[in-house]
């Protein structure tokens, strides 16, 4: 079996470190959220935009907004490990409902953030979200329980953070399909 040079390992023992996850948790979020953006454009799904070609800045866009969704994910499960830290089944139900019940706020943010920095106003953010809305609930109630009962059951909670975003990167493909059609 081989092993890995001693350098990653001292890599990922600091950035899953207490002193740096808000920072390993930001970049793999912010990384994810682009390279779903990224996939989503390469699959050529048509979108309002109608442009050829790939276009950089909406995938810029979209991994800035990892700056913000990084460290709401790092403090959520912060919370959520805090308050309820247990992994009986019990814990876990409560953790996957809590979590569901918040993930129009994370939504919400993704869209109305996107918009803003596409140049549009807040109140035209809002009305882009309140349109989406049904789409991305339908997208939230088939992806987010059942990841997040294998999350809270198996993952342990320095981890939770890259496993929700690397799941997320199939997610980003579908969230910035809704929000560029």
């Amino acid at each position: 079996m081989m092993s890995c040079p001693k350098w990653i390992e001292t890599f990922l023992k600091r950035a899953f470190s207490q002193k740096y996850l808000i920072v390993t948790n930001t970049v793999s979020c912010s990384s994810l959220l682009g390279a779903g953006d990224f996939l989503q454009q390469k699959i050529g799904w048509s979108t309002k935009s109608g442009t050829e070609g790939y276009d950089w800045k909406r995938t810029a866009r979209v991994a800035a907004l990892g700056l913000v969704l990084g460290p709401m994910n790092h403090h959520w499960y912060r919370l959520l490990d805090g308050r309820i830290g247990g992994r009986t089944g019990k814990d876990i139900a409560t953790k996957v409902a809590a979590d569901f019940a918040v993930s129009p706020i994370f939504a919400c943010t993704f869209i109305t953030g996107v918009a803003v920095l596409e140049g549009k106003g807040p109140s035209t953010a809002l009305m882009e979200y309140r349109n989406k809305f049904f789409k991305i609930l339908t997208l939230d109630v088939c992806v987010w329980p059942p990841t997040q009962v294998f999350n809270f059951w198996l993952v342990p909670p320095q981890g939770r953070v890259i496993y929700i975003s690397t799941v997320q990167l199939l997610y980003n493909v579908f969230m910035s399909y809704i929000k560029h059609t």
